[in-house]
């Protein structure tokens, strides 16, 4: 399996966006799973937002190779994908309206994450995690060197959640890609994440899975949120 050509590490910088993030400064390492967890409106998917430049922000953001500050190739999943119930497009018809050409790239990315039973059948007949799936494969073409998902498996059943899971953390280690995933299920963040950060409109913790959710802050913005 191809991997990354370079490493990359993401250096965030005072980071604020008006009204939904303040003073955000953290370091997201090279080649981990980095969980963001919080609230709803605690400026999640803002975050991911300003790393790829949709929104603007004031701060800095830089990209850290093997051999310095790089310009990374960043894939992308969504929460989910809107189309009309009868729509006739396919997984490979993703793909193709995105111009992806490597057809050797496609099928190591199909593989990845285990989509060769449904990447000819129609988009509106596929689970929910089966969607995710061929969403995150086609975030996969390039090979990135930062993945972004933003709450992929929300409304997702278990079964679906686990296995994505399991998929994105074989994707980490096929592909030494540095991972960062907005997330609301602290069980799998728990056993898949490398580190967490716990987020509500600035850092309230960042560590660990076991040094985050056993924090005063965990504590604090879940108990009152319950």
């Amino acid at each position: 399996m191809k991997k990354c050509d370079s490493l990359c590490c993401t250096k965030i910088k005072d980071l604020s966006v008006d009204g939904i993030l303040e003073n955000v400064n953290i370091h997201i390492h090279c080649g981990e799973i980095t969980a963001v967890i919080g609230c709803n409106g605690a400026g999640k998917s803002t975050l991911l937002k300003a790393i790829t430049g949709e929104v603007k922000h004031k701060g800095e953001i830089s990209f850290v190779g093997k051999n310095g500050n790089t310009t990374p190739v960043i894939g992308y999943v969504p929460q989910t994908l809107a189309f009309d119930g009868d729509c006739p497009a396919t997984a490979k018809d993703l793909f193709d309206s995105c111009g992806n050409s490597d057809t050797e790239e496609i099928k190591k990315a199909i593989k990845a994450v285990n989509a060769d039973g449904f990447f000819h059948r129609k988009l509106c007949n596929l689970s929910g995690g089966e969607l995710q799936r061929a969403l995150l494969a086609l975030a996969l073409v390039p090979v990135p060197n930062l993945l972004l998902l933003d709450e992929p498996v929300s409304g997702v059943d278990k079964a679906g959640t686990e296995q994505f899971w399991q998929v994105l953390s074989q994707i980490r280690e096929m592909y030494d890609t540095t991972i960062i995933i907005v997330s609301h299920s602290h069980s799998q963040v728990k056993a898949n994440a490398d580190r967490v950060i716990l987020l509500d409109k600035k850092i309230l913790a960042h560590g660990t899975p076991d040094e985050v959710f056993s924090s005063r802050e965990f504590a604090e913005v879940f108990d009152n949120n319950m």
